[in-house]
């Protein structure tokens, strides 16, 4: 089971929360953690602070998206009919995007920060149905 860490947007308590939980790469597969919170929660920022300190790699489904329709790929190509007529990319394609980057040797090396994603619960359901262990989802809260 995926255990839930809320967290308030303060970079302190999320590097405390990564050295006591994440910083255990080398042996087994290397961590997947996932980093979720509104709009100009700081994500991004504390996904860079993380990444400085841990090593982790940090990925975003927009980033996934746009690499592979750059490079023309299958899954890009899939992707791009979507985006081209203006509707949203299927949360099945987006888990086929986002399980073929998790397979990539810097990944597997490094870990990795997955910015955003599951967004929905259709795509957390489907993250389960590819087998997709996520060892840490951090939340970030933000006082209204």
């Amino acid at each position: 089971s995926i255990w839930v860490q809320h967290l308030s947007s303060t970079s302190t308590r999320i590097m405390g929360v990564c050295a006591a939980s994440c910083a255990g790469k080398g042996g087994g597969s290397a961590p997947l953690v996932v980093i979720a919170g509104p709009p100009a929660a700081g994500k991004g920022t504390q996904c860079d602070k993380i990444k400085e300190k841990f090593g982790y790699v940090h990925i975003s489904t927009g980033d996934i998206l746009r690499d592979n329709v750059k490079r023309g790929t299958e899954l890009g190509l899939k992707a791009k009919g979507f985006m081209d007529s203006g509707g949203l990319v299927p949360s099945e394609l987006i888990v086929d995007l986002v399980k073929d980057r998790l397979m990539q040797p810097d990944i597997k090396e490094k870990g990795c920060l997955l910015d955003g994603f599951p967004r929905a619960p259709d795509q957390a359901q489907a993250m389960v149905d590819a087998g997709l262990k996520v060892d840490k989802f951090l939340l970030i809260e933000v006082p209204d």
